[in-house]
């Protein structure tokens, strides 16, 4: 590689990354957004919560969460060649918490989208895939 193909590769990463960037930016303004609509008319927003994970603002999307098995998880979670971890317990307390407040909600009947999953009906296909497997 000479120096202008260098250059030039090295510029388009940045630029890249700031795309990146940007777009999360604004899809968290965009939660963000949403949870003051909700603050403002006095509702609850547990179904979105915005938490930084590796120093990075993410909105987690409670609503959009659904049952799964180790069986179906092949990789870590890899967000734009970056390996997202939570290792602070605090935060894991805070986000298993939730979690439940929600699947209770989803239990009784609850529907935070139109498009949402209907996570009991996945939830006893795998509790009965388990109980097979043994």
């Amino acid at each position: 590689m000479d120096n202008r193909e260098v250059i030039n590769d090295v510029l388009v990463n940045l630029f890249n990354e700031i795309l990146r960037l940007e777009e999360e930016a604004i899809i968290t303004d965009k939660y963000k957004d949403i949870i003051q609509q909700k603050i403002n008319k006095n509702k609850k927003h547990d179904h979105i919560q915005i938490i930084k994970v590796n120093g990075i603002e993410q909105a987690f999307l409670f609503q959009d969460m659904f049952p799964i098995t180790e069986k179906y998880i092949m990789n870590p979670y890899i967000k734009q060649n970056t390996f997202m971890q939570i290792k602070d317990k605090k935060k894991l307390l805070f986000i298993e918490s939730n979690a439940m407040k929600i699947i209770n909600l989803m239990r009784h009947g609850v529907k935070f989208t139109p498009t949402q999953p209907d996570v009991i009906r996945i939830e006893q296909m795998l509790i009965e895939e388990l109980q097979e497997q043994k």
